[in-house]
């Protein structure tokens, strides 16, 4: 029987998914497959109309293909926040999302994200 979860293991386990889900969704939202509006909820306002802004702009390396998430990394950054890093593949090329995610009432929010 394996042993049972801590609550730190829990915790990290949720805002693991909560980032993987919201960085999908940013590439998706890039790439125009997906509303701007579904990340109500996971990001503040600033942060869905820098997205909006970005998909009808030109971002980075569009023209080589759909955006593919690779790798994640979080680090806490005190105890209700958390700094993101990530890398995406667009074609043969790879490009990085750097953000913090900070834990308001109940729910992890982004707060701030960057596509490079």
């Amino acid at each position: 029987m394996p042993p049972a979860a801590s609550p730190t293991s829990a915790s990290a386990v949720e805002v693991r998914r909560m980032v993987e889900g919201l960085l999908r969704l940013t590439l998706e939202i890039v790439d125009r497959r997906r509303r701007p509006d579904q990340l109500k909820g996971m990001a503040t306002q600033p942060v869905i109309d820098a997205l909006t802004a970005l998909a009808v702009s030109r971002p980075p390396g569009r023209e080589l293909g759909t955006a593919t998430l690779r790798k994640i990394r979080i680090v806490a950054a005190g105890h209700s926040a958390a700094e993101v890093c990530a890398s995406y593949a667009r074609g043969p090329r790879v490009f990085a999302i750097a953000g913090r995610i900070e834990r308001r009432r109940d729910l992890w929010v982004a707060t701030n994200l960057l596509l490079a």
